[in-house]
């Protein structure tokens, strides 16, 4: 074994190869600069003879003032116990490299809490534009680690990375325990969490396994084009004490009698915003239910949610979640979420599915959702327990989106959708922006979905009014599904004018309206169907007959409605 004592910077120059004997270590106690460039790096590799065993540095014995160790485009190969083992330190830079054919041998019986190719422990580094590739760990009578290991360590930073056919029984790609981590525009494709090694156990995350941990996940892609057995989370298997996962991309999972879903969740607190969800398939032989995400803790927030083509399938009991499954001991909220051609099925033709797009197992809120097309034997595309719903849009009674080409899995709204400006604006965790990052309320109101819609708004199209506003005379065609006056604002309709509601809709008043019809010029609210829900003004006991904000009906012709056509609510 070889070292670089506590008081040397010891360096190795671009284009250098550096072949260790069978399971020799280089300790470094002083610094190591391994610079490459990008058409000349440096590699690190066997002699031949049998794999090496790794670079281990540790600031036991480093001075305060020490410098940096650094490795940039250099090559690692053919280690066997972690290529690279960070202990106890703060000062290691790591850019511009690729890990490959990194292994952990079968023949090792032992625990040892190392990564295939990284090991972090107690420590603080970053981790830029690096390749992990085809690292493996063998491991048969102990857990398997992952490819990078992360033990007790704050402020771990890895972006820019890309993670590619790696395997562990924890973690394939990265396994955190008792730290603090941020993933941030990574790529994670077919790593698995299976091996061959390990037929009958129990595997988790298969690119991705925490524990104790907090992390933060944004703008990464998870994709696979493989099927995965006997585990749970063939993407994220994570638990600890919150999770923040935004702009993130979960696609392509298949799951063949698992017992949990690609993104398995167990958090005290989490936050799932802005990401997609799609063709993900989980047949699950257990209760355990969500076609892609499985989530349980004390609060669950998801937001800006775009669900496509996920699938749950049992094959003896009720599936639950087509592509959401979630339970919190306080509250779940949706949030602006688009679900379509999602589905929760079961091969016992006695038993109902529950939850073709979601399925919330706790106290949760709805709010502003889309969801259209999904259930197949499911008996409704979202389920719940003491879940209150606000202005949740589903097929096939209501009118159909419209959106700019679902195809293609482009599931914006179209300027001619009914769901523009249709959002319920007084809902909890009503987003600020969109999933697009677009601000909310570009018109009069939020949109139902995901997205915002920001082109011109159409003729017609009216939702919310929460700025005095005055219609006609003419004749206008409501799009939307309800129309809301918000408190303290009034809408004015002028004398000849005709307003045309889609079937059962309702406008709900919490301001003033007033409308100014005349015997000769009446203002007629009717429906473009056969009946709509008509006109309901609430909160009327704050208002006196001579004050001048109360709402004023004058030559009103309310027609064709279902029920009550004015309704004043105290």
């Amino acid at each position: 074994d070889t070292e670089i004592a506590s008081s040397i910077t010891f360096t190795i120059r671009a284009g250098r190869v550096v072949r260790f004997a069978p399971d020799a270590q280089l300790t470094v106690k002083g610094t190591l600069k391994a610079i490459g460039t990008e058409s000349d790096s440096i590699r690190f590799e066997s002699n031949g003879g049998g794999n090496w065993f790794n670079i281990y540095i540790s600031d036991y014995n480093n001075p305060a003032g020490a410098d940096t160790s650094e490795f940039a485009y250099a090559i690692f190969t053919e280690s066997a116990r972690s290529a690279i083992n960070i202990s106890n330190h703060n000062k290691v830079k790591i850019s511009h490299c690729t890990f490959t054919e990194c292994i952990f041998p079968s023949i090792i019986s032992y625990s040892w809490p190392y990564g295939t190719a990284l090991t972090v422990q107690r420590s603080r580094i970053a981790i830029f534009n690096c390749d992990f590739i085809g690292n493996r760990d063998g491991r048969q009578e102990s857990l398997s680690y992952g490819t990078v290991r992360l033990l007790w360590s704050d402020s771990t930073l890895i972006r820019n990375c890309r993670f590619l056919n790696n395997i562990a029984d924890r973690g394939g790609a990265i396994r955190a325990d008792s730290s603090n981590i941020t993933v941030d525009s990574c790529l994670f494709s077919s790593n698995m969490y299976f091996s061959n090694n390990h037929p009958g156990r129990l595997a988790y995350g298969a690119s991705v396994y925490t524990a104790g941990s907090r992390g933060r996940i944004r703008d990464c892609l998870f994709e696979s084009d493989s099927t995965y057995r006997l585990g749970r989370g063939a993407a994220i298997y994570a638990q600890g004490t919150n999770m923040n996962i935004h702009r993130t991309i979960f696609r392509g999972f298949k799951g063949d009698t698992v017992t949990g879903s690609p993104v398995y969740l167990l958090f005290d607190s989490l936050l799932m915003r802005d990401c997609l969800l799609e063709n993900n398939a989980t047949i699950c032989t257990t209760g355990i239910s969500g076609g892609a995400v499985r989530a349980s803790g004390r609060t669950l927030h998801f937001v800006n949610i775009v669900a496509h083509n996920n699938s749950i399938h049992n094959p003896k009991r009720a599936a639950t979640g087509g592509a959401i499954y979630a339970f919190a001991t306080t509250r779940v909220w949706f949030a602006n979420c688009t679900m379509v051609g999602n589905k929760a099925t079961s091969g016992n033709a006695s038993t109902k599915s529950h939850g073709g797009a979601i399925f919330v197992d706790s106290t949760g809120i709805v709010s502003n959702c889309l969801l259209w097309e999904n259930s197949q034997d499911s008996t409704n595309q979202i389920s719940g327990k003491q879940t209150s719903y606000f202005n949740i849009i589903s097929s096939p009674t209501q009118p159909h989106p419209m959106f700019v080409d679902s195809a293609a899995g482009d599931f914006r709204l179209a300027p001619t959708s009914p769901y523009i400006d249709a959002g319920y604006i007084l809902a909890e965790d009503v987003p600020d922006k969109d999933m697009d990052g677009n601000f909310r309320r570009i018109h009069q109101s939020v949109d139902v979905g995901a997205y915002e819609y920001t082109g011109p708004r159409p003729q017609g199209q009216m939702g919310w009014f929460n700025s005095d506003t005055t219609i006609g005379p003419g004749e206008f065609d409501v799009l939307s599904p309800s129309l809301y006056v918000l408190d303290g604002k009034k809408l004015r309709i002028a004398a000849g004018t005709t307003l045309r509601f889609p079937p059962d809709a309702v406008m709900q008043v919490y301001g003033s309206l007033i409308t100014e019809g005349t015997t000769e010029s009446p203002v007629v609210l009717t429906t473009s169907g056969e009946r709509w829900a008509g006109v309901k003004i609430n909160r009327m006991s704050r208002y006196f007959a001579d004050d001048p904000d109360s709402s004023q009906i004058r030559g009103a012709v309310i027609e064709k409605v279902r029920g009550t056509a004015l309704y004043m609510n105290d």
